[in-house]
């Protein structure tokens, strides 16, 4: 008598995607256009956009909470064991590729001064200033790098903390403070996703710590921020009269990044449907879409400026002029999520022909 063969089990369905979190995304694409907006806008009422109220706000933690999200995300894949190198090139690959595009792209398209030998000039300065016009991927490349040598070691907080202290040591250059301000929420996010059992029984605490890190961060930039405040203007000191800049960027940055994710799930669950479908959107494509409305913004930005001059000359109110302004940047997103479907497009400058998948709701949260 033969025994039946035993029966393969069925293999598991792929995890849902969380909508939540491309929700978020959405909604960090949103404030980074209106605070490109915002910029420009006050710039054409001949004012400091870094002294802007709402400007603060937006720029004190939009980037942080991106790369923290960033690295919430990238955790499940880069801590197996299996595959774990070749996924590390993939996601090395899909930064540097955009950089080296689109760098190349703005460089000859709104920088160069035609004919050729100004093409020359432009691109050997190109060359020796450094790639930055994708500064956020190059912190995510970084940060990848870091992760994956803690991982493969299996040291993961020992060695992220010493790679990652070492990184923010190095004397700034270029691009280098730019990515500086924003790693260490980057694996600060992949921490927290790895211990996420851990964080699990603060779930129901999450929006009131959401609440509480909101005021706390009001109260500090009411309080202490100023123009100082901002890496564009003091870079990252960690010695001297500027350090305590340093000191306070980063903790409005973690205030605000605590206060964006604490209330997130109760305010995604309360928005209207369309709205939430469109940060949705905007938001499984974040990646695409961002370094897209990167590239274009070089040509609309003078073009929203001009106009804002223009409304304004034209004595419309102000409010309907950064509107207009405004309008012209959504544009260029929604132009930057259309072209990310394309497989030429993302061929070009993304080096694969894979579209952006979209978001299914599921169970998980932030």
């Amino acid at each position: 008598m033969t025994t039946p063969a035993p029966t393969p089990p069925e293999p598991l369905p792929p995890p849902a995607r969380d909508v939540a979190l491309d929700g978020a995304k959405g909604a960090l694409i949103f404030l980074v256009v209106l605070g490109h907006t915002f910029q420009f806008a006050v710039l054409g009422r001949h004012g400091d956009p870094l002294v802007d109220g709402l400007f603060t706000a937006i720029y004190s933690f939009h980037m942080p909470a991106f790369m923290a999200l960033a690295g919430w995300l990238a955790q499940p894949g880069l801590s197996r064991r299996d595959g774990r190198g070749r996924l590390a090139l993939r996601r090395c690959l899909s930064y540097l590729i955009p950089i080296l595009t689109v760098t190349l792209l703005t460089e000859l398209f709104w920088s160069v001064q035609w004919p050729a030998a100004g093409l020359r000039k432009s691109l050997s300065d190109l060359f020796w200033h450094g790639l930055t016009t994708l500064w956020f991927c190059w912190a995510m490349a970084y940060g990848t790098v870091i992760l994956f040598i803690a991982e493969s070691l299996r040291l993961r907080l020992l060695l992220a903390a010493v790679l990652l202290g070492a990184f923010m040591l190095l004397p700034a250059h270029g691009h280098w403070q730019l990515c500086q301000s924003v790693l260490p929420f980057y694996v600060l996010g992949y921490l927290a996703s790895a211990y996420r059992g851990v964080l699990q029984g603060w779930r129901r605490w999450l929006p009131y710590v959401g609440l509480a890190a909101g005021v706390g961060a009001v109260v500090v930039v009411l309080g202490f921020w100023s123009r100082e405040a901002y890496v564009y203007i003091t870079g990252i000191k960690w010695a001297g009269p500027d350090a305590h800049w340093t000191l306070l960027r980063y903790g409005v940055g973690a205030l605000g990044c605590l206060a964006f994710f604490g209330l997130w799930p109760w305010l995604f669950s309360r928005m209207p449907a369309r709205l939430a479908q469109g940060l949705v959107g905007w938001g499984a494509s974040s990646m695409r879409t961002y370094v897209l409305q990167t590239l274009l913004f070089n040509g609309t930005t003078w073009a929203g400026l001009t106009l804002l001059m223009l409304g304004q000359a034209a004595a419309l109110k102000w409010a309907v002029a950064l509107a207009l302004a405004f309008g012209i940047q959504v544009l260029c997103t929604l132009a930057g999520q259309g072209l990310a479907q394309s497989p030429v497009v993302a061929g070009l400058l993304f080096g694969t022909l894979k579209a952006p998948a979209g978001g299914r709701r599921s169970a998980g949260g932030l």
